[in-house]
């Protein structure tokens, strides 16, 4: 059998909250999506970043990421809508055109790692790339049943520019700090390390 293309699932952290519950402090069941406060959700999107961010020179382009992901908020109570809408805001900015699949259009396991290792493999990919965090609780035999390969996604041990201090910031601080073209160019560094080391 050919070998596939190398590839990876993976969820990006942008750093963007909103204020999230029900009407009238209802109890959540555990299969329910949370719901956005999304009048004060948008307002935080408006004023928090511009606070914190409008000195940058790059804040132009953040501006109007944000106001469009404000928009979003706005219009959907959904938080996926919201968690979809910021990433592809964002990865927008660092100029990826990939494509967004969602997990509620697969066939997938109900157990959490065979299911992230069914979405991996409904997707095309043989990688499946880990926050850090993801791989204290990940079984990575469902991974190696279907042939897939675990990566647990870590800055470079040399933490300067884009990378500093990554732990403790958001994505906003970087696209700020250093704009879209220099974080971007991180990323594509990481990939092709990353790749390159693969077996």
């Amino acid at each position: 059998m050919a070998r596939r293309k190398r590839s990876a699932i993976f969820a990006a952290s942008t750093g963007l909250s909103g204020g999230a519950g029900l009407e009238h402090g209802r109890r959540r069941g555990s299969g329910r999506p949370k719901r956005i406060k999304s009048p004060r959700a948008a307002r935080r999107l408006g004023q928090l970043p511009a606070q914190h961010y409008h000195a940058s020179p790059y804040w132009p382009l953040l501006h109007a990421a944000l106001k469009a992901i404000a928009h979003t908020v706005a219009e959907t109570a959904g938080t996926a809508a919201v968690a979809e809408g910021t990433t592809r805001a964002l990865l927008n900015l660092l100029g990826w055109r990939g494509t967004i699949v969602r997990s509620s259009d697969l066939t997938a396991s109900s157990d959490r790692s065979a299911r992230l290792a069914d979405l991996t493999t409904a997707v095309g990919a043989d990688t499946y790339l880990c926050g850090t965090g993801g791989m204290r609780y990940l079984d990575c035999h469902p991974f190696t049943e279907r042939q897939l390969n675990v990566r647990a996604f870590r800055p470079p041990v040399a933490a300067d520019g884009p990378w500093t201090g990554v732990a403790q910031i958001t994505a906003l601080w970087a696209l700020a700090r250093y704009g879209p073209n220099c974080v971007g160019a991180a990323f594509d560094d990481l990939r092709a390390a990353c790749v390159g080391s693969l077996p």
